[in-house]
Protein backbone atom coordinates (compact mmCIF):
# COMPACT_ATOMS: atom_id res chain seq x y z
CA UNK A 1 0.00 0.00 0.00
CA UNK A 2 1.32 3.68 -0.67
CA UNK A 3 1.39 6.65 2.08
CA UNK A 4 -1.03 8.70 1.03
CA UNK A 5 0.67 12.43 0.14
CA UNK A 6 -2.17 14.68 -0.05
CA UNK A 7 -2.32 16.86 2.82
CA UNK A 8 -5.78 17.14 2.96
CA UNK A 9 -5.83 13.19 3.56
CA UNK A 10 -6.58 11.90 7.35
CA UNK A 11 -4.09 9.19 6.94
CA UNK A 12 -1.28 11.55 5.02
CA UNK A 13 2.32 11.03 5.39
CA UNK A 14 4.91 13.24 4.01
CA UNK A 15 8.01 12.16 2.68
CA UNK A 16 10.19 13.17 5.89
CA UNK A 17 7.71 10.92 8.15
CA UNK A 18 8.45 7.64 5.52
CA UNK A 19 10.28 8.52 2.88
CA UNK A 20 9.76 5.23 0.58
CA UNK A 21 6.91 4.56 -1.74
CA UNK A 22 5.29 2.09 -0.36
CA UNK A 23 4.72 0.60 2.55
CA UNK A 24 5.95 -2.70 3.62
CA UNK A 25 3.41 -5.38 3.33
CA UNK A 26 1.85 -5.37 7.02
CA UNK A 27 -1.37 -5.99 9.14
CA UNK A 28 -3.65 -3.21 8.58
CA UNK A 29 -7.18 -3.05 10.97
CA UNK A 30 -7.67 -1.74 14.60
CA UNK A 31 -6.02 -5.25 16.53
CA UNK A 32 -3.40 -8.17 15.11
CA UNK A 33 -2.29 -11.25 17.44
CA UNK A 34 0.92 -11.19 17.98
CA UNK A 35 2.83 -14.54 19.65
CA UNK A 36 5.18 -14.16 22.86
CA UNK A 37 8.10 -15.20 20.17
CA UNK A 38 7.29 -12.01 18.41
CA UNK A 39 7.19 -9.14 20.86
CA UNK A 40 10.85 -9.33 21.59
CA UNK A 41 12.38 -9.08 18.44
CA UNK A 42 9.62 -6.29 17.26
CA UNK A 43 10.69 -4.39 20.80
CA UNK A 44 14.66 -4.63 19.59
CA UNK A 45 13.72 -3.73 16.07
CA UNK A 46 12.34 -0.01 17.43
CA UNK A 47 16.64 0.60 18.02
CA UNK A 48 16.96 0.53 14.27
CA UNK A 49 13.68 1.83 12.69
CA UNK A 50 12.88 5.41 12.67
CA UNK A 51 9.57 5.74 13.72
CA UNK A 52 6.24 5.91 12.12
CA UNK A 53 2.80 7.61 13.64
CA UNK A 54 1.09 5.20 11.09
CA UNK A 55 1.17 2.18 13.51
CA UNK A 56 -0.18 -0.62 11.45
CA UNK A 57 2.27 0.05 8.90
CA UNK A 58 5.22 0.46 11.49
CA UNK A 59 4.71 -2.49 13.77
CA UNK A 60 4.05 -4.81 11.60
CA UNK A 61 5.17 -3.78 8.66
CA UNK A 62 8.71 -1.89 9.06
CA UNK A 63 9.25 -3.13 12.29
CA UNK A 64 8.35 -6.58 11.56
CA UNK A 65 10.14 -6.76 8.49
CA UNK A 66 13.52 -5.69 10.14
CA UNK A 67 12.93 -8.39 12.82
CA UNK A 68 11.97 -10.71 10.24
CA UNK A 69 8.61 -11.88 11.89
CA UNK A 70 6.56 -13.70 9.96
CA UNK A 71 2.80 -12.29 9.40
CA UNK A 72 0.18 -14.22 8.23
CA UNK A 73 -2.68 -13.15 5.97
CA UNK A 74 -6.36 -13.85 8.12
CA UNK A 75 -8.59 -11.97 5.10
CA UNK A 76 -10.34 -15.18 5.16
CA UNK A 77 -11.02 -14.66 8.45
CA UNK A 78 -12.57 -11.22 8.69
CA UNK A 79 -16.02 -9.86 7.99
CA UNK A 80 -17.20 -6.19 8.17
CA UNK A 81 -20.45 -7.10 8.21
CA UNK A 82 -22.91 -9.82 9.15
CA UNK A 83 -24.28 -9.30 5.35
CA UNK A 84 -20.94 -10.94 4.52
CA UNK A 85 -20.49 -14.20 6.42
CA UNK A 86 -22.23 -17.55 5.05
CA UNK A 87 -22.08 -21.11 6.71
CA UNK A 88 -18.81 -22.24 5.50
CA UNK A 89 -17.35 -18.61 7.76
CA UNK A 90 -18.02 -20.33 10.95
CA UNK A 91 -15.60 -23.85 9.97
CA UNK A 92 -12.29 -21.18 10.89
CA UNK A 93 -11.03 -21.97 14.24
CA UNK A 94 -11.11 -18.07 14.13
CA UNK A 95 -13.24 -15.88 13.36
CA UNK A 96 -12.83 -11.42 13.22
CA UNK A 97 -16.25 -9.20 12.88
CA UNK A 98 -17.05 -5.98 13.01
CA UNK A 99 -20.06 -5.82 15.47
CA UNK A 100 -22.92 -3.51 14.25
CA UNK A 101 -23.54 -0.48 15.93
CA UNK A 102 -27.28 -0.96 16.54
CA UNK A 103 -28.94 -3.25 19.01
CA UNK A 104 -31.32 -4.16 15.97
CA UNK A 105 -28.71 -5.00 13.64
CA UNK A 106 -26.54 -7.06 15.93
CA UNK A 107 -29.90 -8.63 16.66
CA UNK A 108 -29.84 -9.59 13.06
CA UNK A 109 -26.62 -10.58 13.15
CA UNK A 110 -27.36 -13.42 15.79
CA UNK A 111 -30.30 -14.61 14.43
CA UNK A 112 -28.67 -14.99 11.32
CA UNK A 113 -25.58 -16.70 13.05
CA UNK A 114 -28.19 -18.99 14.98
CA UNK A 115 -29.65 -19.79 11.24
CA UNK A 116 -26.68 -20.77 9.76
CA UNK A 117 -25.69 -23.28 12.20
CA UNK A 118 -28.66 -24.74 12.72
CA UNK A 119 -28.01 -25.86 8.45
CA UNK A 120 -25.18 -27.84 10.26
CA UNK A 121 -23.15 -28.43 13.16
CA UNK A 122 -21.32 -25.22 13.55
CA UNK A 123 -18.41 -26.77 15.43
CA UNK A 124 -16.80 -28.72 12.69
Amino acid sequence: MKPYRDKTNRWYVSYEEYNETVYPRYCSGSSYCLTMRAVQPLLDSVKSSPFLWVDDAYITGVLANVANVQRIDTQSLYKFSYEEINKNFFHNPFIFLHLPRTLNRRYAFWKKTLELCNMEDCSR
